[in-house]
Order: structure tokens, then C-alpha cells, then sequence
């Protein structure tokens, strides 16, 4: 893993930069970050067989299908600098922390950026070949979203991100099993894909794991089928991908919710002030940060054509073992329709107000969805490449969990 910094050039002239990664050269993810004068644009990529190769990182703005344009007619291209790769020996090297700048006076410049409203610019990362003088990879696949709205002058009024974590799950130990138990999913919007099942582990230390598993066949180029196997626990951004396209706010909440089953929704402020107030009379004396009020209740709102905002003040109840209970939290994600998440603020309120579960008047606030039901049936499924953790026999569990 590698990091550098920076270094800037503007409108520089190339060829456009089309088309998806190609050879053993990829990008891996973008993301935004938007600052005062202009937006942060990250990325990272990896290389293979590339040893002693000088390679190009660029950023390009785009407007749909073309290029942003400056009123020179250039297209707006960002230079971050170059690298040079290592002797690698047929192994990966990845450049993670790769940053570029794009001024807001370049985007409120462009001559083809609609003015008295909000678009959907996209940035992505791309890499040039100075020596071939050809594109290596374009980042189109993990381009990054940049909502500009410009006034009627055409002078940029805000920017914002939908940035999302990359796609994709985490590597498996296919060839080492873990046991656990299926559990019925209580999805009302979301459609899981084909082959896909919840299962449920208990760790040594008796947390509880809920895991999408999934599992898909292929041909081979040179015959016979491959199996391939995908993993994912619940609580992680990479659940979305385990779920055919989101195509409602409705799903969109039911997506995020996974992340904190059964929690308690607090639905306003008036009503979490009043059983503050109530516990504060019984002698409770703990220190609450004060929730914006657009944090309370549990909803979510469209987001041009990208997907879904959704927001919400919880009180965490699990999973078992975690040691959640009781925290107070102001979530906000991201959610495509691809189902691709970004957890985007977590603002912990305070913790250990389980006991305001009980109190008279929060009883009948809302709860999100548990995972789901468990059964009898046992499963196996394949390990995570990284993970340490033992797991119980399911004939093992304490009592409480079974």
C-alpha cells in the first residue's frame, strides 16, 4: 500500500478517457470530499505485472456521457502526478490514498454545466500511459457522484456527495467451514438474489453474527462449471449487494435497517425531551448531546437519480454481544439502487439508555426489523480470509441465544 501527495495540473490535453479497466491495471474506488473552495477527489487502484512502469493518475469530471468542458473547449482533467512501480514479481501493488483538487471555479467555469439547477456531475479516477501514450484504465465502474446546484447566473450555489463504500465482499476461506443456523428473513421490500441465505453465528465470546451467504454458477473457458461463493456479514456495507436492484424508499430503509436490528426509532423531539424529562425526575443525571431535530424519526428522501438519503435518531438494542444496548445514535446512509451503501454520519447521542426502553411513553415508539427468525436447520459456510474469531457448535449455544 502506498500514499503520496498531490501534485496539481489543470486542462491539460489528452485523449478522452473511456472505456473500463483493462489488463492487470484497475481502479479501485473514488470518493469526494467537499471542502470550502473546491471538492477532494480520491482514489485508488492496484497493478500487476506493471514492474518499472511510469503511470499517470489523472481525475476527469464529466457531465453524463461527456466531458465537462472549460470555455477553452479543453475537458477538465485533474493531474495528480505519477508513479513509479515497483519490482513486484507478478504480486499486487496498490495506491490507496491518491488526491486530487478540483477548484469550484473550474466546475462554476464549465461552459456545457446547465445553470438554475441541480446535476449529477460524476468524477473519475483514470490512468496514462506516458510512455505508450495510451489510457491504461478508466474508473468508470467506481466513478464518484457530485451533485452541483448553480444558480440562475450559473454561479455554483453548493456541492454534494453520494459517495458509497466499493463494491464487492470480503475474501473467503472457502476450504474452512463455520457452523451456524439459517434464520427466515423478515424482508418486506428487499428481494434477496438467487441462492442467497441468512445464517446466524455465535462467536466464542457469544456475539452474534448474521451473515448473508450466496453462492452462483458459471461456465469455464475451458469447460465444466465453477462455483463461485460470496459472504457478507449483515451490519457491513457489502449487504447490499446480496439484494436484486433497490427501486423504493421503502427498500431503501429496510436495507439500512439491517445494520441495527430491532433498534428503537425515536420519533421526535418533543417526544424524546418528555421521557428525558420523566427520567431526569427518577434522579437520572447523565450527560445527552442535543440531536438535530432532522435526526429524529426514521426516513428516507430521494436523491436526484441516485438513490436514497436515509436518516434517523435510534436507540440500538443488538445484535447479542456487541455491546450496543442503550446507545443513542443519529444515523445517515447512502444508498443506491444497486444497493451499494455509504454510512455517511454516526453521531452517538449517548449510551446506556436502555433503561429509557422501559420508561413509560418510549413503549410505543418505533422498531426496525429484526434480521429475522431463527430455525433448527443447521448450516455451514465458508470462513472469511481475515477472520480469527471461533465459532460454537450450534449444540453449544447459551441457552439465551438458541
Amino acid at each position: 500500500m502506498r500514499t503520496a501527495v498531490a501534485l496539481l495540473l489543470l486542462a491539460a490535453v489528452l485523449p478522452s478517457a473511456r472505456g473500463q479497466t483493462a489488463g492487470e491495471v484497475r481502479i479501485l474506488e473514488t470518493e469526494l470530499t467537499v471542502v470550502e473552495d473546491g471538492v477532494i477527489a480520491r482514489g485508488a487502484f492496484e497493478a500487476r505485472d506493471c514492474a518499472h512502469r511510469w503511470i499517470e493518475v489523472w481525475f476527469q469530471v464529466r457531465i453524463g456521457n461527456e466531458p465537462l468542458r472549460q470555455p477553452d473547449g479543453k475537458e477538465t482533467l485533474i493531474q495528480w502526478g505519477a508513479v513509479f512501480t515497483p519490482e513486484n514479481g507478478g504480486e499486487r501493488d496498490r495506491w490507496m490514498d491518491i488526491r486530487g483538487f478540483i477548484p469550484r471555479t473550474r466546475i462554476a467555469g464549465a461552459v456545457n454545466l446547465p445553470k438554475g439547477a441541480t446535476t449529477v456531475l460524476t468524477v473519475l479516477c483514470d490512468l496514462w500511459d506516458p510512455t505508450a501514450k495510451a489510457w491504461l484504465a478508466s474508473g468508470g465502474e467506481v466513478a464518484a457522484p457530485l451533485l452541483v446546484t448553480t444558480s440562475a447566473e450559473g454561479a455554483v450555489v453548493a456541492f454534494s456527495t453520494f459517495n458509497t463504500a466499493p463494491a464487492g465482499t470480503p475474501p473467503l476461506r472457502a476450504h474452512e467451514l463455520k457452523a451456524g443456523r439459517a434464520v427466515t428473513p423478515a424482508f418486506r421490500h428487499l428481494r434477496p438474489k438467487a441462492n442467497t441465505t441468512l445464517v446466524r453465528t455465535v462467536g466464542q465470546k457469544h456475539m452474534v453474527h448474521d451473515t448473508l451467504y450466496r453462492y452462483a454458477h458459471r461456465e469455464h473457458p475451458d469447460g465444466g462449471t465453477v462455483t463461485d461463493e460470496f459472504a457478507a456479514e449483515v451490519l457491513s456495507t457489502a449487504r447490499g449487494g446480496f439484494f436484486e436492484p433497490i427501486d423504493s424508499p421503502e427498500a431503501a430503509l429496510e436495507l439500512a435497517a439491517l445494520g441495527h436490528p430491532g433498534a428503537v426509532v425515536v420519533p421526535t423531539v418533543e417526544a424524546f425531551e418528555a421521557v428525558l424529562a420523566r427520567m431526569r425526575e427518577n434522579g437520572w443525571d447523565a450527560a445527552v448531546e442535543n440531536p438535530s431535530p432532522a435526526a429524529f424519526g426514521w426516513s428516507a428522501a430521494a436523491i436526484a437519480d441516485l438513490g436514497w438519503t436515509v436518516r434517523g435518531l435510534l436507540i440500538e438494542t443488538g445484535p447479542p454481544g456487541w455491546g450496543r444496548e442503550g446507545q443513542v445514535v443519529g444515523v445517515e446512509y447512502r444508498v443506491t439502487k444497486g444497493g451499494r451503501l455509504g454510512v455517511t454520519a454516526t453521531r452517538h447521542i449517548a449510551t446506556g439508555l436502555d433503561v429509557l426502553l422501559a420508561t413509560p411513553g418510549a413503549a410505543a415508539w418505533p422498531r426496525l426489523p429484526a434480521s429475522g427468525t431463527l430455525t433448527e436447520k443447521v448450516v455451514e459456510i465458508p470462513r472469511f480470509a481475515e477472520e480469527v474469531d471461533e465459532y460454537l457448535a450450534p449444540a453449544d449455544w447459551p441457552e439465551h441465544l438458541r
